[in-house]
C-alpha cells in the first residue's frame, strides 16, 4: 500500500487489476478474448504461449507501475486473486459455448433480463451439490458485475457496492463445476452486450431475484462455515435490497392508477388466501397489495391462473424473510405472467385457416371436414369477470 500512497493511488496495483479483470469477465467468452479486452482497455498484457502458439498463461500490469529500472511490472493472475489463475479462468470462460453468443439470441422473445431471472431460478434449485453450488455463486458475481455496468445512473451506486461486496463471497476452497452455471454466465454476457436497456419492471424483477439469490448464497456459505464469504454476501444483500426498493418505486407508481372493482379485489384476495395461507394476512395488509392485485388481474387477462402464479412465486422466494411480501411478489408475478398463455384451439383454427382457399377448399383443392369449422372457443370463456 505504501507504493500506492506514494503514487497517489487509492488502490494497490493488485486490487486495481483485480477490479479490471472482474469487470472484463462478462465481456469475454475465452481467455484470449479476455486478454484482448483488457489490452483494448489500455492495460499492459503479457501472454505466455507454447511453441504451437497456444495460450498457456498470462500476466498483466497497471499503467505507470514501473520498477526501479523503469520497466513495466507484471502480475500473474494467481498473484492477483486465487480464482484468477489462468487454468481457473479458462475453465470458467469456456463454459460459455460459441453458439451462445448474444447475437445468436437477438430474435428470441425473452429479453436478457428475463433470461437472467430464469437462470437465477435454476440457481435456487441446484445448490444441493457443492461443486455446482460454487459454480452458481461465482456466476452470480459475474451477473452482478454485468448489471452494475449497464444499470441506470440512479441505481448504479448501490449495484456497484453490491457487486464489490460480493467479490469475496464468490470464491471458496470448493472447486466449481463451471458448466453447471452456463445459463447464468451466458445471461451476464447477454446483458453487457444488450443493444437496449431493460424496461422498469424487468430491471426491478432482476434485482429482486438477485436479492434472494444472494441470500441463498449467504446461507450456503453459513452452512459450510465460510465466515468471510457469508459476511460478504450479507453486505451485498443490504445494497441489493436498497437497489430493489429504488427500482420498484416507478413500477408501483405506474400501477397506482389501475383501480380494480371491489368484487375483483375480493376474488383475488381469496386467491391469495388459498395459495399462501400462512402469509395471506401480511400480503393483504401490505400497502403494495393494490398494486399486486392489479398485476394479478393483468396476468389473468393473459390467461394465467392467479392462484397458481402465487403458489409458484411463493415457492421460489420464501416470504417469511420479506418485510413487505406483496412487493416481493409483484416483480415475481410480472415476470412469470408477462406472456399470454397459448390458446391451443385458437392456434389450431389459425393453422387450418391458412390452408383454406377462397372457394372454401384446402390448399390441395380438397374440402375441409365439416367437424373442423366453427370450433374456435374464446380464450376467456371460463374466466370469471374482472371488470
Amino acid at each position: 500500500m505504501h507504493k500506492a500512497q506514494r503514487s497517489g493511488w487509492d488502490q494497490t496495483s493488485r486490487a486495481w487489476l483485480e477490479d479490471r479483470i472482474r469487470a472484463a469477465i462478462p465481456h469475454a467468452g475465452s481467455a484470449e478474448e479476455l486478454l484482448a479486452y483488457l489490452e483494448a482497455d489500455g492495460i499492459p498484457v503479457k501472454p505466455r504461449r507454447g511453441p504451437s502458439g497456444d495460450l498457456l498463461g498470462y500476466a498483466i500490469g497497471r499503467p505507470d507501475d514501473l520498477d526501479a529500472d523503469g520497466e513495466q511490472i507484471y502480475y500473474p493472475g494467481g498473484k492477483i486473486a486465487p480464482d484468477l489463475t489462468f487454468p481457473k479462468l479458462r475453465a470458467r470462460l469456456e463454459t460459455v459455448q460459441p453458439e451462445e453468443h448474444p447475437t445468436a439470441r437477438r430474435d428470441q422473445l425473452s429479453s436478457p433480463w428475463h433470461r437472467a431471472v430464469d437462470a437465477l431460478d435454476a440457481l435456487h434449485a441446484d445448490m444441493a451439490e457443492d461443486t455446482r453450488a460454487q459454480a452458481h455463486i461465482t456466476a452470480l458475481a459475474e451477473l452482478m458485475e454485468a448489471t452494475a455496468q449497464i444499470a441506470p445512473v440512479h441505481l448504479r451506486a448501490e449495484l456497484r457496492a453490491a457487486a464489490d461486496a460480493f467479490t469475496r463471497a464468490q470464491r471458496s476452497r470448493i472447486r466449481a463445476k463451471d458448466q453447471a452455471a452456463h445459463a447464468l454466465r451466458a445471461a451476464a454476457r447477454d446483458i453487457v452486450n444488450a443493444t437496449a436497456g431493460p424496461d422498469g419492471s424487468a430491471l426491478a424483477g432482476l434485482i429482486a431475484a438477485r436479492v434472494w439469490a444472494a441470500i441463498v448464497a449467504e446461507r450456503w456459505h453459513d452452512a459450510k462455515q465460510h465466515a468471510q464469504q457469508a459476511e460478504a454476501a450479507r453486505r451485498s444483500v443490504q445494497h441489493l435490497e436498497a437497489a430493489a426498493d429504488q427500482a420498484l418505486a416507478p413500477v408501483l407508481e405506474e400501477l397506482a392508477p389501475r383501480r380494480l372493482s371491489e368484487p375483483v379485489t375480493r376474488a383475488l384476495a381469496r386467491d391469495v388466501r388459498s395459495a399462501v395461507p400462512d402469509e395471506a394476512d401480511r400480503i393483504l395488509a401490505d400497502p403494495a397489495w393494490s398494486a399486486l392485485a392489479a398485476v394479478l388481474a393483468e396476468a389473468e387477462n393473459r390467461g394465467h391462473q392467479p392462484c397458481r402464479l402465487l403458489e409458484e412465486a411463493a415457492a421460489r422466494r420464501k416470504l417469511t424473510t420479506a418485510p413487505q411480501p406483496a412487493r416481493v411478489l409483484i416483480t415475481r408475478i410480472q415476470h412469470a405472467g408477462r406472456n399470454p398463455v397459448p390458446n391451443r384451439r385458437a392456434e389450431a383454427a389459425r393453422m387450418r385457416s391458412t390452408r383454406v382457399g377462397a372457394d372454401g377448399t384446402g390448399v390441395q383443392g380438397l374440402p375441409l371436414p365439416a367437424s373442423r369449422t366453427g370450433d374456435l372457443i374464446p380464450a376467456n370463456r371460463n374466466r370469471r369477470p374482472r371488470r
